[in-house]
């Protein structure tokens, strides 16, 4: 036996819409048809109705998860993985920089225009900052690779989602990166179940 096509549900029942292409072009329950009067009669919908519908939500919510990236992406800057990444690199740059001051004040010593005691202080201040420099670049890179290891990439590709966002035909396969399933109610009754939550539910934090 095949799959089974979980796409379109019926709110009352919980089963598999079936389709009437040669009569009507109507979704329907089947189990309407197996009793008087039930609430599953109720699920008889037009399947462009119904497939329209269900289009015209997808592109919506293709819209806002772009919108949501591109504000994400405008505020990154101030976003905790960001914060690490810059303090990462400028403690890298600092201890480096470290290391020709070393040798500038070597120079200075031995060429007289610094006392051995100025020179000595010197490097003793020095070390004291790279062990603190040290310290901070190993707990921002070991944060950093926590974030990095939770850190879920996105689902769906830019490109996917600029597609989906002006879709015009109904595209059952293609509209699964967004959708788990359509519950039907009637004809003017859908609850879209999405594979994603709100995109601006989650606030961006530094």
């Amino acid at each position: 036996m095949g799959k089974k096509n979980l796409f379109f549900i019926c709110g009352y029942c919980g089963k598999t819409l079936k389709h009437r292409s040669r009569t009507n072009d109507k979704y329907f329950c089947r189990t309407g048809s197996q009793q008087f009067e039930n609430d599953c009669q109720r699920v008889n919908v037009r399947i462009k109705e119904l497939e329209d519908a269900v289009l015209c939500q997808v592109r919506g919510m293709a819209v806002m998860l772009i919108e949501a990236r591109n504000i994400r992406k405008k505020v990154q800057k101030n976003d905790r993985k960001t914060v690490l990444e810059t303090t990462v690199a400028d403690s890298t740059k600092e201890m480096a920089r470290w290391k020709d001051t070393k040798v500038r004040l070597y120079e200075q010593y031995k060429a007289g225009t610094i006392t051995r005691e100025d020179y000595i202080a010197r490097i003793e201040k020095g070390k004291v900052r790279m062990e603190e420099l040290e310290q901070i670049k190993s707990e921002a890179q070991a944060e950093l690779n926590s974030i990095q290891t939770v850190s879920k990439p996105e689902e769906i590709p830019d490109t996917e989602l600029a597609e989906l966002s002006v879709l015009e035909s109904f595209d059952k396969e293609r509209l699964k990166a967004l959708i788990d399933k359509v519950i039907v109610y009637g004809a003017d009754a859908i609850e879209i179940v999405w594979k994603v939550g709100n995109p601006f539910e989650t606030e961006i934090t530094a």
